[in-house]
């Protein structure tokens, strides 16, 4: 019995931990995606404007130009986005507390529910043996 159990909480443990890094992988993955498809958007925009300006000898759009510029850089400068970052983080420390979780219900059952029983076994063992002698209230605790 304490072998089965011992079984389905490693399975459902490794269902839990799997799905958690899927989980993970996909949110940075998408991300990547994502942030490579806006700077590419940005400096297609960045590239549009410049001509304008460059045509036009307009003030107005060399300042908005140099503004994308400014917002662009600062982007690729630091990186990911806090908002990404911060889900798959949550996604990795939701999954290992489940994992815990479910590693606190087996201790649970197994104290509560399996160790009285392999009591109980021993104190059966001692009887058919001829050892009446142990109490039976002293065995089990409950």
């Amino acid at each position: 019995m304490k072998g089965r159990l011992l079984a389905v909480t490693a399975c459902f443990a490794g269902v839990i931990l799997v799905i958690s890094l899927l989980l993970a992988y996909t949110v940075k993955k998408e991300y990547g995606v994502d942030k490579k498809a806006e700077n590419i958007v940005a400096l297609n925009e960045i590239s549009q404007l410049s001509q304008m300006a460059a045509s036009n000898k307009d003030t107005s759009s060399q300042k908005l130009l140099q503004e994308k510029i400014a917002v662009l850089d600062r982007e690729l400068r630091l990186g990911n986005s806090p908002d990404k970052s911060r889900l798959y983080q949550t996604i990795l420390i939701i999954g290992a507390g489940a994992i815990l979780y479910l590693l606190l219900i087996f201790l649970y059952i197994y104290f509560s529910i399996l160790r009285p029983f392999d009591k109980l076994k021993g104190y059966a063992e001692n009887i058919s043996s001829g050892i009446c002698s142990l109490q039976f209230s002293a065995i089990i605790r409950l």
